[in-house]
């Protein structure tokens, strides 16, 4: 996981444990609670399968390199970059005017 997707992913986790309980019309919050993820320094390297068929930029680079061409393949990568800004990190209608 690229660095930039993991800070996507727990603003996002912040998010959802922030808004969990806000109900909306006679929607219930019901179920188990949203996880809790840890970030370790440095990240820890799991060994496990990698997703498939996300963008380049989803995945860490370095790990990519180390991998053969086959592997790459298998991952189904998008050969483009996601656009992986905020609604908080963009500019605003604003700002894009000037």
């Amino acid at each position: 996981m690229s660095s930039a997707f993991r800070r996507v992913c727990r603003e996002l986790d912040k998010e959802n444990i922030e808004t969990r309980d806000t109900l909306i019309g006679d929607q219930g919050s019901g179920g188990n609670g949203p996880r809790i993820h840890q970030d370790t320094a440095p990240p820890r390297e799991a060994d496990t399968r990698a997703p498939t068929g996300l963008w380049r930029n989803c995945y860490d680079s370095v790990w990519l390199v180390g991998l053969k061409e086959d592997q790459v393949r298998r991952l189904e990568m998008i050969d483009k970059d996601f656009d992986l800004r905020l609604p908080k990190d963009m500019p605003s209608d604003k700002e894009e005017e000037l």
